[in-house]
């Protein structure tokens, strides 16, 4: 899951330590961009008035921490990068293999993936009886 509006504020505020100066305007406006314009003022104001309640001031080697913060944003963003290949190449998979699981109401691309890959081929069941006692849904077989 990715949420471009919390991955850019800790890119660019890894610390409570490093929103010191900053206003709610100031805040606001940094944060439309991330967030398409659903972040108003009253939110900044909402997050710098925790900030200020929690008063976490710095502590020993915050650059060290902000640092590692920032790295575990930039982890998380190649990470949704990949997955998003990845699931392009299990579509054109599932598209070879002429499976038409998405077509089930709530099964998508990553869900179809995991029912080929923990069924295999379906043409090894005899039948769709087989297949259902195989998947653990038929009562009886």
């Amino acid at each position: 899951m990715e949420c471009r509006t919390s991955l850019a504020f800790y890119e660019q505020y890894p610390s409570p330590v490093s929103l010191a100066g900053v206003n709610d305007e100031k805040l606001a406006e940094f944060l439309r961009v991330p967030s398409h314009n659903t972040c108003s003022i009253k939110r900044a104001t909402e997050i710098l008035g925790l900030v200020e309640k929690d008063a976490i001031r710095e502590r020993d080697y915050q650059y060290a921490r902000n640092g590692v913060i920032q790295s575990i944003v930039r982890n998380i963003r190649f990470n949704n990068e990949e997955m998003k290949k990845i699931e392009e190449i299990e579509a054109e998979l599932l598209k070879e293999l002429g499976y038409q699981l998405e077509t089930i109401p709530g099964v998508g691309t990553v869900t179809a993936s995991a029912l080929v890959a923990q069924i295999g081929d379906v043409k090894r069941y005899k039948n769709v009886d087989k297949l259902c006692s195989f998947a653990g849904v038929a009562p009886i077989y």
